[in-house]
């Protein structure tokens, strides 16, 4: 496993966190159909963002552990207001 940077930024008006990996770069988009969709590199394929909608909403009623995603996040450490950088593990790959 290896450790990720991530940079997170949330929009409290939307309710919607974003999480990026690493620079910004080309990406499509794959929505898992509960509010979340996961960024992939256009040309590599590798994990770039991850966006969640309703990100308060299901903070709140602890809906956050049932997002199944390609890398750990502790949600917990997350500030919901404020941009900052986290770390996070690589599950997998």
């Amino acid at each position: 496993m290896s450790v990720l940077n991530l940079d997170y930024d949330y929009d409290k008006r939307s309710d919607v966190l974003y999480v990026s990996i690493g620079k910004p770069r080309p990406s499509y988009c794959e929505d898992l159909a509960d509010g979340t969709m996961l960024r992939y590199d256009m040309e590599t394929d590798e994990l770039t963002g991850i966006t969640i909608l309703d990100f308060a909403q299901k903070q709140r009623n602890d809906q956050l552990s049932a997002i199944d995603l390609p890398i750990a996040i502790d949600f917990k450490k997350f500030a919901a207001t404020k941009h900052r950088t986290h770390e996070a593990l690589a599950i997998g790959n």
